[in-house]
């Protein structure tokens, strides 16, 4: 390939430098990676920084795994957990500061991944991880209330991890969903080229 550089003189040609940039599916190992260390941590285990030592030490689960928790709930889950229940929801937090940006990212990526031979404009395959992100940065806001101030925690707390998990919980089940979806398409398009 070349390009064409206009001068005074006349047109010179010059080749183009290009370096190779990586296949997508080479970029999404690392995140698929770190998301798949963050859930098993979040989600298969059941130390420290997961949600089984959370409902463990504080006889029942954490908000954040609740649909739309009622503000009622929220405080109940507070004044059940006491001081261990409140620092093993904290550990579960710190997870959480990364846990929804990867998700965003990873669903993000599969999605532009798999909808590249689709008309559907990227940025709408990224709405949806997104909005989820969103979502699940409200819920902790609400959480690190709850953490610092246990029973005690701010009125706007429980309407704000409604809200959070509500949009959350939406957003996580389209992004999935389309994700899916993609996929089958993807597969589907490789089955009919095959035969």
């Amino acid at each position: 390939m070349t390009l064409t550089t206009p001068t005074t003189a006349g047109t010179t040609t010059t080749p183009a430098t290009t370096r190779p940039m990586p296949s997508r599916p080479a970029v999404l190992l690392p995140v698929t990676a770190a998301w798949a260390a963050l859930a098993g941590l979040l989600f298969a285990g059941t130390g420290r920084f997961s949600l089984a030592a959370v409902e463990a030490a504080c006889a029942g689960p954490a908000p954040d795994v609740r649909f739309a928790p009622a503000p009622v709930a929220v405080r109940e889950f507070a004044r059940t957990c006491g001081a261990q229940g409140l620092a093993a929801y904290r550990d579960l937090q710190v997870v959480d500061l990364l846990y929804p940006a990867v998700t965003a990212l990873l669903l993000t990526g599969l999605a532009l991944l798999l909808g590249r031979r689709t008309t559907v404009r990227p940025a709408l395959l990224a709405l949806a991880p997104v909005l989820a992100a969103v979502g699940d940065y409200t819920e902790n806001v609400a959480a690190w209330a709850v953490v610092r101030a246990g029973a005690a925690a701010p009125d706007w707390v429980g309407p704000v991890f409604r809200a959070g998990s509500l949009v959350k919980s939406v957003a996580s089940w389209a992004a999935w969903t389309s994700v899916l979806a993609l996929a089958a398409w993807a597969f589907a398009r490789w089955a009919l080229r095959r035969r």
